[in-house]
């Protein structure tokens, strides 16, 4: 082998043959015109060309640049000659450098040449590319398909097709296939159009929603307190036909800046009772008062006697509470409990997951298991001390963002700290009803969380106080009240000729009598009839005080008959002078 078939082998062509190219490749001139019409062109998807597709396209359009001006320059060779050395100059491009697809045959190039000259570069994208049937969706029928995609009763796209086909001819629509109204109507612009009316405000936020990021820097224990109240996905024993249920609530308080559960209540309610609990239970672990209090807009939340609350209980230098955003990713609490629930709550065996509903297999529980074991379901009562080492569990276990556990983030010293003293506590965690209450015959009834309370005022020695009694059966009350003390006592308090509020008394549960002589305890009867005396002692005492203003007044039934007596008699007519003379004898009469 010569050293001329050596080179050949190894560059792929005659190196003479490959001078004589160069010169073409030489005359190949970028074009910036070319360059930035592909970089902004759009296709009918709305989405821009890829840089591959872009340089694909600008190398083609800068070698029939070249085409057009070696074309258009007079030379010796004839037209089939110079179309053929076109051809094979384009063959010998560099692939790599000039990435192209055009036709190495000479008449199939002349005719891309010839399109190129009269289209432009338009006549360079493929007419298939970004899928040519969304080229027939005119404005008008798309709007079309977005209007129907958007109704609330959620049409599917086979259904949405059906509909089309019956009516295009009528409105002179061209046929289009379901898969090209599936890529028209999933583009990312309107897929947003159609989520408004399809799936509501709250989907539409979730999915495309500007989301904005907090700074998180400068935050430190007790400095964002919020609650939340949620499902307890636990299921307990319950007196029904399957013998089992999941219907209870908890009401976590959570420190957001640690993580930490600070307090909760556990009920199967979600009432400003329960708020009130899980707050008291946060204040009495914490000592603290937060700066800044949030919650959701829950009728229990935004009620006057919750919002005096809240407003007591954040620092008094800067504190602040206000609502989470309805249908916002503000809620802090949403997040971190969603967390506590996968990793901890449910972890134990009587988890009921995430429903029965959920669609992964591993977020719904295993029912037959639960139903095995149904016996050893507990109550609803015992099911809290399980909640109670469940939340020891989180708050000991390491917090996502720092080398400790929650319990130890929200021990680390705080740039500002307000403390809120014992009496602050007895004074924040009274709730006030805000509407006065009268104190009737039998006491002051009070309902709370749909439960009915009746109280009695009574003195030290625990008899009926009918002092209190003269004076207020009958009167409007307001009672302040702790829920967690409504079994013990509530404090009532009326208004003064200044609108001020006076403490007036403590008042009890009122107690009741057991009638059935078998089942009476010791001293029972004696109370019965210390109570029920409380009738004649009053009577009495109210008949002795009337005696006493008919003597000082002279104001008497007695009285009374004798005027009527002698105004008869005389038949109104006696003098002035008489009558005051016959009445006045009448009096002495008595005296």
């Amino acid at each position: 082998m010569d050293i001329k078939q050596k080179i050949e082998n190894l560059i792929g062509c005659d190196p003479y043959v490959k001078m004589l190219h160069r010169d073409f490749e030489k005359e190949i001139q970028i074009d910036y015109e070319a360059s930035e019409y592909y970089r902004k062109y759009r296709l009918p998807s709305g989405e821009p060309l890829s840089e591959k597709k872009q340089i694909e396209y600008l190398t083609k359009a800068q070698i029939l640049n070249t085409i057009v001006r070696k074309t258009s320059v007079r030379t010796r060779l004839t037209k089939a000659k110079l179309w053929q050395q076109i051809s094979e100059d384009i063959n010998t491009l560099d692939k790599l450098r000039f990435p192209h697809n055009l036709p190495s045959n000479p008449r199939s190039l002349q005719r891309v040449t010839k399109k190129y000259k009269t289209e432009g570069y338009e006549s360079l994208v493929h007419k298939g590319f970004g899928n040519a049937n969304t080229r027939k969706i005119t404005q008008d029928v798309g709007e079309w398909l977005i209007a129907m995609y958007a109704l609330p009763i959620k049409m599917s796209i086979p259904e949405i097709h059906t509909i089309y086909n019956q009516r295009r001819k009528e409105k002179g629509w061209c046929k289009i296939s379901e898969s090209a109204i599936k890529a028209f109507i999933f583009t990312p612009e309107n897929e947003k159009i159609w989520t408004v009316g399809r799936h509501g405000k709250s989907v539409y936020r979730a999915d495309f929603g500007h989301k904005m990021k907090k700074d998180k820097s400068q935050w430190f224990p007790n400095c964002w307190w919020a609650i939340d109240g949620t499902k307890l996905d636990w299921v307990h024993y319950y007196d029904n036909t399957i013998k089992m249920a999941a219907k209870l609530k908890i009401d976590p308080v959570i420190d957001v800046f640690s993580e930490k559960i600070l307090g909760y209540s556990y009920s199967e309610t979600e009432d400003h009772t329960d708020h009130f609990k899980a707050i008291k239970m946060a204040v009495n672990n914490s000592h603290a008062r937060p700066y800044l209090f949030t919650h959701d807009r829950q009728s229990a939340h935004t009620s006057a006697r919750m919002q005096e609350l809240y407003k007591n209980l954040v620092a008094r230098q800067g504190g602040t509470t206000y609502p989470h955003k309805a249908r916002r990713h503000s809620n802090p609490v949403e997040q971190i409990f969603l967390r506590f629930q996968k990793q901890v709550l449910n972890k134990m065996w009587f988890s009921d997951k995430q429903s029965v509903t959920s669609k992964t297999h591993d977020s719904r529980p295993n029912m037959e298991f639960i139903s095995e074991n149904k016996h050893h379901l507990k109550s609803k009562e015992e099911l809290l001390a399980a909640f109670e080492f469940c939340v020891n569990k989180w708050n000991s276990m390491k917090h996502p963002h720092f080398e400790m556990s929650r319990d130890e983030v929200y021990q680390q010293e705080a740039p500002m700290s307000e403390s809120i003293s014992f009496s602050d506590q007895i004074q924040m965690f009274w709730i006030e009803e805000t509407t006065p209450l009268p104190y009737r015959q039998d006491g002051i009834r009070l309902t709370v969380n749909k439960k009915k309370y009746l109280f009695e005022v009574y003195d030290n020695d625990g008899k009926v106080d009918t002092d209190f009694r003269f004076k207020n059966v009958g009167a409007k009350l307001i009672i302040r009240y702790d829920p967690q003390e409504l079994d013990n006592f509530v404090q009532l308090y009326k208004l003064n000729s200044k609108g001020e509020k006076v403490f007036v008394a403590t008042a009890e549960p009122k107690r009741g009598h057991e009638s059935i002589p078998v089942l009476m305890e010791e001293g029972a009867k004696a109370l019965i009839m210390q109570d029920e005396a409380v009738q004649d002692i009053e009577y009495q005492r109210d008949s002795q005080k009337l005696e006493e203003i008919r003597k000082r007044t002279g104001v008497t039934p007695e009285n009374l008959i004798e005027e009527q007596e002698l105004m008869i008699k005389l038949g109104g007519s006696a003098p002035k002078y008489e009558r005051s003379i016959a009445e006045s004898e009448s009096f002495l009469d008595q005296l």
